[in-house]
């Protein structure tokens, strides 16, 4: 039998369908007291969010892959091929490597330090987006000005 609109109580509702919305409304939590996908993935420590940090701050980007080729085209000793690969990698991953070595070496220091550092960067986060929009800007101006000659 379905809900009909002949046979009304006098609030408006079916007698028979009395009851079978209820379910339905408590089911779902209301949209504002729901956790949003990026205050559930930040609010705790998340090996899922890290992995997925790392394996995009990881890929090689085209200035890596075009440095590679030119040490491959060197005649040079394939030992040095690795000292210059594993070089550049540490200075590629410095930002990754630093804050891991303080967490190991000194765990409350660190997360006493990362934790000013978040708090420093919540709290000016207009003024480094401008100076880092204005700085790669001014770089992209120099660089395109330069080649004009």
């Amino acid at each position: 039998m379905s809900c009909s609109s002949r046979s009304q109580s006098p609030s408006g509702r079916d007698a028979r369908c009395k009851g079978t919305h209820v379910g339905l409304a408590n089911a779902t939590p209301d949209r504002s007291e729901r956790q949003s996908l990026r205050d559930r993935g930040l609010g705790h420590d998340s090996l899922w969010i890290a992995w997925a940090a790392g394996a995009l701050y990881s890929a090689p980007r085209a200035y890596c892959l075009a440095g590679l080729a030119l040490l491959a085209k060197q005649n040079v000793s394939a030992i040095t091929n690795v000292l210059v690969i594993l070089g550049f990698n540490v200075v590629q991953f410095a930002l990754i490597e630093l804050p891991l070595i303080g967490l190991v070496a000194a765990p409350d220091r660190a997360r006493a330090l990362t934790g000013k550092l978040n708090d420093w960067m919540t709290a000016h986060r207009r003024i480094v987006t401008v100076c880092l929009a204005g700085a790669i800007g001014g770089y992209l101006l120099i660089s395109g000005t330069s080649d004009l000659r």
